[in-house]
């Protein structure tokens, strides 16, 4: 029997497990040994992430998308002694000197810990069980957060590490239809390049809401897109594809057992494959999702740093078929030990998605395919979901909003929007109250 896991009821039940989590008593805990910061696991620096990891199943934590090791997931601090540890070993941070050895993409890297945490646990306090200590949590996490916190100045010179990973001399710069392979274009960030930062030119609003809502304000997500013809094609084409209000999206289909696969075309067709719409973007466009930590300076303002957490890219093969026979799909994804050493990005493997944090993974079995094909598993220009009006929350308004319509931003552009969209968030609200000197 086949039941259909759609965006919205994989959403629903992250929800849902993300409420469950925050009541829930931890019954079971193996300690987690660190050693990112010094080679001794007791380090202080170790033992603050420690605390905010627990190897337990993933039925009992909630990866909080920071990318760990095996078997390793963050989690919040929940109600009981797990709770009061990482309480003590957060107010010991918050009173400790730097380490001599603590540069300042160390600080980042554990800034950015902190700030995903505090996100969570200042979005949860009105549902835990545990009001008060969830709050003790919020304060310590924000003295932990200026404890380590750069200037604005300081976070703009911390390292690229997405330019130092495609300077690496094993990467590949350009996708090979004949051998695919994961890429890492050399100009995929750049303004004048052939991939192109898209916006909504008529609307102040993102059009990578379910991501945002998902990660909480600890990142921002840029899309861009690549036309096999170069970057005026590129352009030409945006200018007149259309939005659309909404649609209807295919998901993934599971088995009683086995594994966890995707529905649609499977690219064996019994008859000849039909000509490409009027409209539809050629077979070799491309698109990807970028998404950049957000740090914090010592007065709480958010600044949106050079490091890139996740590169995810859909190459598109084929546009009248669904699923992997229409797409490439592949996603890098930064751990911090490879940011810290500027070893460059780690590739994704499909059956390692279950411990990322979007969509919800509760996945008991093997994966076989990369599930951003989970919801863009359409055909064409009718995958890329950026030109929908689909997020929840925005149904009862959706008939008075316009669908997104495209066009190019600068780096900059995208980076004052976010900023702007960021500065409402409720956690970027509190945080300069909390850090303020006393």
């Amino acid at each position: 029997m086949k039941t259909l896991i759609t965006a919205a009821t994989m959403k629903r039940s992250f929800l849902a497990a993300l409420v469950l989590a925050a009541v829930a008593r931890l019954t079971a805990e193996e300690p987690v040994s660190v050693t990112l910061y010094d080679p001794d696991p007791t380090a202080l620096w170790n033992r603050v992430r420690a605390s905010l990891l627990s190897r337990v199943s993933p039925g009992d934590a909630l990866d909080l998308g920071m990318t760990t090791t095996n078997s390793d997931y963050f989690k919040l601090a929940y109600p009981g002694a797990s709770n009061a540890r990482a309480l003590a070993v957060l107010q010991e941070f918050g009173q400790a000197a730097l380490p001599p050895n603590i540069s300042p993409l160390h600080r980042a890297v554990m800034q950015r810990d902190l700030l995903t945490v505090f996100h969570y646990a200042v979005n949860l306090r009105n549902v835990s069980d545990a009001a008060p200590e969830l709050q003790a949590l919020i304060r310590a996490l924000a003295k932990g957060i200026r404890r380590v916190a750069l200037s604005e100045a300081e976070i703009r010179k911390l390292p690229d590490n997405y330019a130092l990973a495609a300077a690496m001399p094993e990467a590949l710069h350009a996708y090979d239809p004949t051998a695919p392979k994961a890429f890492l274009p050399k100009d995929l960030l750049a303004d004048d390049g052939e991939w192109i930062a898209v916006r909504d030119a008529q609307e102040e609003r993102s059009i990578t809401p379910e991501h945002d809502q998902v990660f909480m304000s600890c990142a921002v997500f840029e899309v861009r897109m690549r036309h096999p013809l170069g970057r005026k094609a590129g352009l030409d084409y945006l200018a007149q594809l259309p939005g659309q209000p909404r649609i209807l999206r295919q998901g993934l289909a599971r088995e009683e057992a086995g594994t966890l696969t995707l529905t649609g075309v499977t690219g064996k067709a019994t008859q000849a494959p039909p000509p490409v719409p009027e409209g539809e973007f050629p077979p070799g466009t491309a698109w990807a999702l970028i998404r950049r930590s957000v740090l914090a300076t010592p007065d709480g303002k958010p600044v949106i740093s050079p490091l890139i957490d996740t590169v995810q890219v859909r190459v598109y093969r084929d546009v009248i078929l669904t699923g992997p026979a229409a797409q490439f799909v592949f996603e890098w994804e930064a751990k911090p030990a490879l940011t810290l050493s500027g070893d460059g990005f780690h590739l994704v493997q499909p059956q390692e998605q279950w411990q990322q944090r979007f969509p919800a993974r509760h996945i008991d079995r093997p994966i076989d395919t990369m599930l951003c094909l989970a919801c863009h598993d359409r055909p064409g220009q009718a995958s890329v979901l950026s030109r929908i009006i689909q997020l929840p929350a925005l149904e009862d308004r959706a008939a008075k909003l316009k669908a997104p319509v495209f066009t190019s931003a600068t780096q900059a552009q995208l980076q004052t929007h976010a900023l702007r969209q960021l500065g409402d968030r409720p956690g970027w609200i509190l945080l300069p109250w909390l850090t303020e000197v006393r």
